[in-house]
């Protein structure tokens, strides 16, 4: 854990703590030399000996840099202090759509649909470039408060398992005890599930099943058990919408 104070690649001086979560810890520092406040991504400690996690890290800055579009967060710098990676990106103020939807139960029509729009239209700038984001969710949808718009300004986040289309491999999506890792099983398209090759369209199933959340207050399956859930993505369809 970094110390209010301290200086990171020389420019960067922690101010506070924004948040913790399992791979490591987000700060409110300045830079320096720009006197500006930007969020400092550090990866935890228990982390850094893996050269898998490390790359994921890095993979997240290199996706998001290659967008340029105001959906999607802009990462400016990158690099390692004392062994742990380290990322410097936009300073965002609002909340997730996770913590609205905990807040709301649900989202009525005329709410929801500028925030989908917004969603979508990131996504079409994310996969001009040949990159599906495979993990989206509404814990990666952040919903900003910005100066000179009357409405929250929608933010795709956490391109730390994106891939290039072309890129793409079977790899196992079951999540762990230290959080997720190849997808959330809950937004999974089919394809994801069965760790087939993607492409956008993956992205854009996760997306349909995000607006089925956010119409009714759940997720179209819930279980307990990630294979279960991910299976009936596969097998199953939904039930009709019933507007909460």
């Amino acid at each position: 854990m970094l110390t209010p104070g301290q200086i990171v690649a020389g420019k960067y001086r922690v101010d506070r703590l924004l948040g913790a979560g399992g791979m490591g810890a987000v700060y409110v520092a300045t830079n320096l030399i720009l006197e500006k406040q930007v969020a400092l991504k550090v990866m935890g400690a228990d982390f850094v000996s893996n050269r898998d996690w490390v790359q994921r890290f890095f993979r997240e800055g290199i996706a998001a840099s290659k967008v340029r579009h105001p959906g999607v967060v802009e990462v400016f710098d990158a690099g390692e202090h004392e062994g742990a990676p380290w990322m410097a990106m936009e300073l965002l103020v609002g909340e997730s759509l996770r913590d609205r939807l905990e807040r709301r139960g649900h989202l009525r029509v005329e709410e929801l649909l500028p925030i989908a729009r917004q969603v979508l239209g990131a996504l079409a700038a994310v996969h001009a470039v040949g990159i599906v984001h495979r993990d989206l969710k509404p814990d990666n949808i952040f919903l900003a408060r910005i100066d000179g718009h009357a409405r929250p300004v929608v933010k795709v986040l956490d391109f730390g398992i994106a891939k290039a289309f072309r890129d793409d491999r079977k790899i196992d999506q079951l999540e762990t005890q230290a959080g997720t890792v190849f997808g959330t099983p809950r937004y999974m398209s089919p394809e994801q599930a069965q760790g087939k090759a993607l492409d956008h369209r993956s992205d854009l199933y996760s997306v349909g099943v995000l607006l089925y959340q956010l119409v009714t207050g759940r997720p179209p399956f819930v279980d307990d058990d990630a294979v279960v859930v991910m299976a009936k993505h596969i097998r199953e369809t939904p039930e009709p919408l019933r507007v909460a």
